[in-house]
């Protein structure tokens, strides 16, 4: 299938008559809703490692929003508006804005159809630029209830992420799922999902020497074999220094060559099958126990992808965690027994593997003997959460510590969240 590549004048007009559109929306819909529900918020943050990696920054945040919420017998509006201040790194301060609705329509007893088309707009300011989004999704799926005891569900995912300032970044991402439930009476849950991930890069530009820039018809792989291609250098591309030739007199030196460079444009996909099993089980009807495995699968391998990975964590912060392969085990508990407050706790073990993405050391180089990159990441998270009338509480902590063979993603950390919402 083939992509075009569409422009940044058009996307952002879009993105605006489509928020514009969903602002016209909510008055006119507000007169029609069952329920109505207005909640600003403010959440505080610190990490002691605000970046992921192995230099441990640390650093506050205050993030306050609105969040607006129609709700009829099929639909339900939404609208979101947030931003996020940095006390001490204040050049990763953003905002966004997201809105959409979600819409359900019973085809029989047994069957019901949902479609749920959403957009999101992410501001940056100066150097993070780069990372200014508007990212348009649909879902769309249908429920079926086979009896009491089993239903299914198969759906469809599209998305567009579109970096306004960095064509390298923008992609396509679709999803399809199959689903199947079955409770029993013990107040056990058992749910198996199946799925393909696909991703779709259309235009990520690289630079290579121009001594070894290929035609336009041969792929950057085939180039990427040069001695003399651009190494990034965690996040900064340095040219490799070639021995410099022996002057005829020594006493004057010549000046190194430079060597240029020539931007190259590849596409590039990456099928990604998956399969997620997760058993639950009731306590009680106030506390559960939750257990998950999910296993994916990359197709191709990574190695065209360095000009992407070299912001790695940039793109996991906005949701963009698609280059590993390997298993994730998550062990969870949830409860509303301890003072009417909602405590959950959970663990996470993921198995990272970065096939195609060579081990690095501190300095951009490959580690010795080769290796491709390999995390193994563990997560404690605990929330406690408590509603108080129209006032809503909480208070979170987590830990991470991930060991990996490449030094930069060798890291822990630790964040403390704290928030508060009001709805009326």
């Amino acid at each position: 299938m083939k992509f075009e590549k569409i422009s940044f004048t058009k996307i952002r007009g879009r993105a605006r008559l489509s928020l514009t559109l969903l602002l016209a929306i909510f008055p006119v819909s507000a007169m029609a809703a069952d329920k109505v529900s207005i909640t600003p918020y403010l959440d505080y943050n610190y990490s002691n490692n605000i970046f992921w990696d192995y230099s441990a920054v640390s650093d506050a945040t205050f993030s306050p929003g609105l969040e607006l919420n129609l709700a009829s017998r099929q639909f339900n509006f939404f609208l979101n508006a947030d931003s996020k201040i940095y006390r001490s790194n204040d050049y990763l301060n953003q905002s966004s804005i997201s809105g959409g609705f979600n819409f359900y329509k019973m085809l029989s007893k047994r069957s019901t159809v949902f479609l749920s088309p959403d957009i999101s707009l992410t501001q940056f300011k100066g150097d993070m630029s780069y990372l200014n989004t508007a990212i348009p999704s649909l879902t769309v799926g249908l429920k079926h209830v086979f009896s009491s005891q089993i239903y299914g569900r198969i759906g469809f995912n599209l998305r567009h992420s579109d970096y306004l300032e960095e064509d390298s970044y923008d992609h396509w991402r679709t999803a399809a799922f199959l689903e199947m439930n079955a409770f029993f009476k013990t107040q056990t849950t058992l749910r198996l999902t199946m799925g393909l991930n696909y991703l779709f890069f259309p235009h990520i530009v690289t630079e290579i020497a121009a001594a070894t820039s290929a035609p336009s018809g041969i792929n950057a792989s085939a180039a990427s074999v040069s001695e003399t291609k651009i190494r990034y250098r965690r996040g900064v591309p340095v040219q490799p220094t070639p021995d410099p030739p022996t002057p005829s007199d020594p006493s004057n030196p010549q000046p190194e060559p430079e060597i240029p460079l020539v931007s190259t444009t590849v596409n590039l996909s990456i099928p990604q099958p998956f399969i997620v099993f997760r058993a639950a089980q009731g306590l009680g009807y106030k506390t559960g126990l939750i257990a998950e495995i999910q296993y994916r699968k990359n197709r191709n391998l990574l190695k065209d992808f360095d000009p992407l990975t070299i912001d790695e964590w940039a793109l996991q912060r906005m949701d963009e965690d698609f280059f590993w392969q390997g298993t994730r085990i998550s062990l969870a508990l949830k409860t509303e027994a301890i003072l009417n407050m909602e405590i959950a706790v959970d663990f996470s073990y993921y198995f990272k593997q970065y096939d195609g993405l060579d081990a690095l050391d501190m300095n951009g180089e490959p580690i010795l003997p080769q290796a491709f990159r390999e995390d193994r990441l563990s997560q404690l998270t605990m929330k406690m959460t408590k509603s108080l009338g129209d006032f809503g509480i909480y208070l979170n902590g987590s830990y991470r510590k991930n060991v990996s063979n490449d030094l930069y993603f060798h890291y822990n950390f630790y964040t403390i969240s704290a928030g508060l919402d009001y709805s009326f």
